[in-house]
């Protein structure tokens, strides 16, 4: 915000002009020295004895040549002098006088005539002192501009505008009525130093201050504006640009229904994510808004498709003083669904898993344990493992690289175990939910239970039960508030046996 501007107090015009001014003079009326000029049309003050005198205060829009005229009903004369500092008891004193219709002959004699020329500059504040004794008079005064009055009130003709000059040329760059020049009304500001001044005029006259002309000119126009008498310096700066962001980081297969992208950032700042099929910022394409949360979920990614994503900061949410682009980071989504191989035959002792895939590496689980393989990876159940004709054995295959590769299973059978059945009749409802999700299922024979829930990625999230169960019908609930949106794998596992079940976090 500018500091005010002082735009004087000389410069107020009223609706009121002045052609002919009609003075009665009465016992009312003052006295003072009577100013008269020394020649005819001359610009020499001397005083002539005393008369009852009346004051009109005015201004003239244009400057040149002026002429008075008195009816002169009786001895009476007009003179005008400079406003400022004029003192009516000693007319003569500080080079205020400009013109009269009146001059000395000599001695007492005094010679009115008509006209007086005077030489009025426009803008000046004048005071015409009307000379006379009882009597009426009309004094008419006309030259080439208008002639306001500046002792009535100030009219709507009046107004002020600001004016931002370049410190470099000299020229008025922008204008505004309210100093606002983030925004002015005519030009506008680049970087550079700028002089502010205020400016009051006859709105007939606004046109002369225009873009691109100079203060100079302005005044030298000839019209009725006043500048200011102090000014404001004014500097305008390069805006800084808002800092890159850091730590982009894009999930790998983490979700199957988005990519979640996070970054750091500069707290107050705006961000804005972009995306691209392959790695060329240039022709990224903008996912979101500009957002003050440093986190992005992209709910447009297609499953198994690899992106390269980008952040932009920027100073607010219109995206000004934006930053350039970050280092990107890729992320992908990916759906992967737990591939089963049937056992046909009773067995007991080491079962091999052989899926097809780039990978050739080994793990082994104890009886009981629960353990996630990637895709190409070849499984050993290591002696003591047992599974009944007719169980599943699933494997719950995690992401790896863009893909989830299929299990396909081949099992050596061994001698048959006896085991426990697996539960009947499992159902999860509401699937989708948002809340408690209801898991009911039927056990035909008493046996230790868990269930837990897993995310994509074969992380256990949340443990809902591990004990010992009566044969029956048994409800359990998960209760979800801090479960994310999301998919899961609810898993279900016997002494022998395992079953999962899909379920969804709304």
């Amino acid at each position: 915000m500018l500091p005010s501007l002082n735009l004087g107090t000389k410069r107020f015009f009223s609706s009121q002009t002045i052609g002919s001014r009609v003075i009665t003079f009465d016992t009312s009326d003052p006295s003072a020295p009577r100013a008269v000029a020394t020649s005819q049309n001359g610009t020499v003050c001397t005083t002539s004895g005393t008369a009852k005198y009346e004051l009109t205060k005015f201004y003239v829009e244009t400057s040149g040549v002026y002429n008075l005229t008195t009816t002169f009903a009786a001895f009476n004369n007009t003179a005008i002098f400079i406003a400022d500092g004029f003192n009516v008891s000693s007319p003569c004193t500080g080079n205020k006088f400009v013109g009269t219709n009146a001059y000395s002959t000599g001695g007492s004699g005094i010679q009115a005539f008509n006209p007086a020329t005077v030489n009025l500059t426009a803008c000046t504040e004048y005071v015409m002192v009307h000379y006379g004794s009882s009597s009426t008079e009309t004094i008419t005064l006309a030259g080439p501009g208008t002639i306001y009055r500046s002792d009535a009130a100030p009219s709507v003709s009046y107004a002020y505008t600001f004016v931002a000059i370049s410190s470099s040329t000299g020229q008025v760059v922008a204008i505004d009525p309210n100093a606002n020049f983030s925004t002015p009304v005519q030009g506008s500001l680049t970087t550079g130093n700028y002089t502010v001044k205020g400016i009051s005029y006859l709105t007939t006259d606004g046109n002369v201050i225009s873009i691109g002309t100079t203060e100079t000119a302005i005044l030298n126009s000839g019209k009725c504006l006043l500048f200011s008498s102090n000014a404001v310096s004014l500097q305008v700066t390069a805006p800084q640009n808002a800092s890159i962001p850091t730590n982009i980081s894009a999930t790998d297969g983490t979700y199957s229904d988005k990519v979640r992208v996070t970054w750091s950032g500069t707290a107050g700042n705006f961000f804005r994510v972009y995306r691209n099929t392959s790695n060329n910022s240039a022709t990224a394409v903008a996912l979101s808004a500009w957002q003050t949360a440093t986190t992005y979920d992209d709910l447009s990614a297609v499953l198994s498709t690899t992106y390269y994503y980008w952040l932009k900061a920027a100073t607010d949410g219109t995206g000004n003083n934006s930053s350039a682009f970050s280092s990107f980071d890729t992320g992908f989504s990916e759906s992967c669904t737990p591939a089963e191989v049937n056992l046909t035959t009773p067995i007991t002792g080491t079962v091999t898993i052989e899926s097809t895939g780039a990978i050739n590496a080994s793990s082994s689980i104890e009886p009981g344990a629960n353990a996630t393989f990637q895709a190409g990876e070849s499984i050993s159940l290591v002696v003591g493992f047992s599974a009944k004709a007719g169980s599943v054995l699933t494997c719950i295959i995690a992401p790896i690289g863009q893909r989830c590769g299929p299990v396909n299973g081949s099992v050596e059978a061994r001698t048959a175990q006896i085991s426990p059945k697996a539960p009947i009749n499992i159902q999860c409802f509401p699937n989708p939910f948002d809340g408690d999700l209801t898991i009911q299922y039927e056990l035909e024979t008493a046996q230790t239970v868990s269930i837990a829930v897993y995310d994509l990625t074969g992380r256990r999230v949340q443990t809902i039960v591990q004990s010992f169960q009566e044969a029956g019908t048994q409800q359990l609930y998960l209760n979800s508030p801090n479960l994310d949106a999301g998919v899961y794998w609810l898993i279900l596992k016997g002494e022998t046996w395992q079953k999962i079940e899909k379920i969804i976090r709304q």
